[in-house]
């Protein structure tokens, strides 16, 4: 009954994912593995008023049931404030207010990557809550880190959030977001940055379909056949 249960809970989550494929804003691959049967990493895509198109990646810290209920809280909370607020960093503002006494009760944090691409504009304009691996994948393989601009969610103040922008070339660009949990399973024995191979990766497929590039992320596998890490592994890559 118990693992019933928790095969149950496990397509429940799967299913508040959306389908990243039949996003009709932009070409979007998207795949998340919970460590568990549930966790707590997360993605959404968001179409805009003015062909414009958001993009947010979560981890919440630690894993199982209690992330996965934090996970649920964040979507649902998302999902509203991502169509009523005007910028990125209104959207993690109000994340941050909406889930900051559920986070302290349960002491977990989140880290969140929201950005919001328009096309028109050439332009990305993201806020990113402590979240390490967000990149812009430029059409000759170089890239650019994402930084961020805030905390993770759960330990920032009054005075946050801020913003980033960069310039966005059309289908030249790729937006490429992962959670930890994919390059610390393939950090390499001999000290190979598990990140770095996530990054070539890409860059050597970048001109492959957003789809063919997650397949091929989640097909890295660590040096000397060592487990993964303990850890939910998420991947977003997406194309405007």
């Amino acid at each position: 009954r118990m693992a019933r249960e928790m095969e149950l809970s496990h397509d429940l989550q799967m299913k508040l994912l959306p389908s990243a494929e039949k996003f009709e804003g932009a070409e979007a691959a998207a795949r998340v593995e919970p460590t568990e049967q549930v966790g707590g990493d997360f993605y959404q895509l968001f179409a805009l008023p003015g062909d414009r198109v958001g993009v947010m990646l979560g981890d919440v810290s630690l894993h199982g049931f209690p992330s996965a209920l934090i996970m649920t809280l964040t979507m649902s909370a998302a999902g509203i404030y991502a169509r009523e607020a005007e910028s990125p960093a209104e959207v993690l503002r109000k994340l941050d207010d909406a889930l900051s006494d559920e986070l302290a009760s349960t002491e977990m944090y989140l880290t969140a990557f929201y950005g919001v691409i328009d096309p028109a504009a050439g332009v990305l304009v993201y806020s990113n809550a402590g979240h390490p691996h967000a990149f812009a994948v430029r059409e000759d393989g170089s890239y650019e880190r994402l930084v961020a601009t805030d905390p993770p969610v759960g330990f920032t103040g009054a005075d946050a959030y801020h913003e980033g922008s960069i310039a966005w070339h059309g289908s030249d660009d790729l937006l490429l977001l992962f959670t930890d949990g994919l390059p610390d399973a393939l950090t390499g024995e001999r000290g190979t940055s598990g990140e770095q191979l996530v990054l070539d990766t890409v860059a050597r497929n970048r001109y492959s379909s957003a789809s063919d590039i997650v397949d091929e992320l989640f097909e890295l596998k660590p040096e000397g056949g060592r487990p993964p890490v303990g850890d939910d592994r998420t991947a977003l890559v997406l194309r405007l």
